[in-house]
């Protein structure tokens, strides 16, 4: 894959797609979109100022992490998609500035792009779920 220009690999509740030095996160599903924090992300490899990767085993998921101006971007992954995700790795590792290889990404924040519009569909959820519970509790035993 690292002279591949354009591949697409699915990870656990995202898909990514390396199109030559632009790295795009999609969610699937809503727990996807809760993670990511957004339906889709499109990350600009040349301003990638750290990245790491941890492969996954049989206790935990694996991780590839990217960090931007904007903060950082959180992908899990399974065991299954340890050889494809590193391939990914070693593929984006090409395309980043050399200086953000091997750069710490603890203590970054998420990414929340549409931070307002999560919270307000968050907050949906949850008055639709209190309603529905209501309308169970008022509606009379058959």
């Amino acid at each position: 894959m690292g002279t591949v220009a354009h591949t697409t690999l699915t990870a656990y509740r995202s898909e990514l797609e390396l199109d030559g030095d632009t790295l795009r996160v999609v969610a699937v599903g809503k727990s996807g979109y809760m993670a990511l924090g957004t339906h889709e992300r499109e990350i600009d490899l040349s301003q990638v100022s750290a990245i790491s990767f941890d492969s996954a085993n049989m206790m935990k998921n694996g991780s590839l992490v990217l960090v931007d101006q904007r903060g950082k971007t959180h992908v899990h992954f399974r065991r299954k998609s340890n050889a494809e995700m590193r391939e990914l790795y070693d593929a984006i590792c090409t395309r980043v500035p050399v200086e953000a290889i091997g750069v710490s990404t603890k203590g970054v924040g998420l990414i929340h792009e549409d931070a307002d519009t999560f919270l307000e569909r968050v907050d949906a959820w949850a008055e639709q779920k209190k309603a529905e519970r209501e309308a169970r509790r008022s509606k009379p035993d058959e």
